[in-house]
This record gives C-alpha cells, structure tokens and sequence, in this order.
C-alpha cells in the first residue's frame, strides 16, 4: 500500500525512557483522558496514548 504508516502502541514502560531525567509537569506520565488542567474533567474513557510534558532545565 502506498503512503501507509505503521502504528503500534506503546505499554507505558516503553514510553517512560523519552522522559527518563526530565521534570515532568503535573499529572505527569499518564493516560490521555488523564492529562488536563481545568475542570470538569473529561470523562473516563480506555485509550491507548501517553502523554506528558516536562521541563528541560
């Protein structure tokens, strides 16, 4: 097929070395649904991504 991109999804133990050393900003490494900064939260939902932000000092 042409211009197709393979996707495979990460466990969280293989996303963790891109951040290994770095400080993470809160709620730090965590899933998708997870990761926000006002309120109401969104609802609980089963996804496959992490994510995170950090800072680099």
């Amino acid at each position: 097929m042409r211009g197709a991109v393979s996707l495979r999804m990460r466990t969280r133990a293989e996303v963790e070395p891109f951040v290994e050393g770095l400080e993470l900003v809160a709620p730090g490494l965590v899933p998708a649904a997870e990761w926000y900064q006002e309120l109401p939260a969104p609802a609980q939902e089963r996804g496959g991504f992490y994510v995170g932000a950090a800072r680099v000092r």
